[in-house]
């Protein structure tokens, strides 16, 4: 695969196909492979382009933490370098983020159509249990990282870390796991009303990720938008119906 510098990091991508483009944001801790089969769907009758976000897949870790600004600013110089001018834009979990991030920034923001699979971004308020459980991990760690001890603490604050984190953040580097705190920090509920290009909404019934809630919420939200309920899929719904998944985001992109 063919490697460009995005911001001073290697990113790795693909741009295959011709005709109307498509740009394939992927999830947290994915790459573009998840998008693999549709990418292989549409590249005989679209440009298709896809990259590795930072951290993900062969595209380099950055040096510093990142926030969604960074996400949308990254974005934008990969299309620059590309020449991908008002495409279809398709984001899985965080690629929807950064999507919404896109047009937060930008009302204008210059894309032909919008498809949101699972896509976060709405920040929801913590249950009681889980905020007990953020107290007493920063707590802990609080204490575990005094000057005087830290160096010897640091095999006790890794198991704190696998105790009271999440998948996702047991399973990234320092640098990746303080971008994710900084990620998920922000609401982007309020950029839905920015988004007035067509919109297609694809949601698992079961994704326990991403609620389905929230995608209710951005179908009344997102003003030219619908949402597609695909039944008994999870967080990875267009790969659990990639049938049902082509054939309606084909028929809204291609007609």
């Amino acid at each position: 695969m063919p490697y460009i510098e995005v911001k001073g990091l290697k990113t790795n991508y693909i741009d295959e196909g011709s005709g109307e483009c498509i740009l394939f944001l992927h999830g947290w801790g994915a790459n573009l492979e998840t998008f693999r089969p549709v990418i292989n769907y549409f590249e005989t009758k679209n440009r298709v382009v896809a990259l590795d976000m930072p951290g993900c897949g062969k595209t380099d870790v950055p040096q510093t933490d990142l926030n969604m600004t960074d996400y949308a600013d990254f974005v934008n110089e990969f299309c620059k370098l590309l020449n991908v001018e008002r495409p279809v834009i398709v984001g899985h979990s965080n690629g929807g983020r950064t999507i919404l991030k896109l047009f937060e920034q930008n009302p204008e923001y210059p894309c032909k159509k919008v498809i949101l699979i699972d896509a976060s971004g709405i920040k929801h308020k913590r249950t009681l249990a889980a905020s007990a459980r953020l107290f007493s991990y920063k707590t802990a760690k609080a204490v575990l990282s005094f000057r005087l001890w830290k160096k010897k603490s640091e095999p006790y604050l890794e198991k704190l870390r696998s105790h009271f984190g999440s998948s996702d953040y047991k399973n990234a580097d320092p640098v990746m796991r303080k971008t994710l705190v900084n990620i998920l920090a922000e609401d982007l509920k309020p950029a839905l009303p920015n988004i007035k290009v067509p919109t297609l909404i694809f949601w698992g019934s079961k994704d326990t990720d991403t609620p389905l809630s929230d995608g209710k919420t951005m179908e009344k939200l997102i003003p030219d938008s619908g949402l597609i309920v695909l039944e008994g899929a999870g967080h990875y719904s267009y790969l659990e119906k990639l049938g049902e998944f082509l054939r309606v985001s084909d028929y809204f992109i291609n007609g």
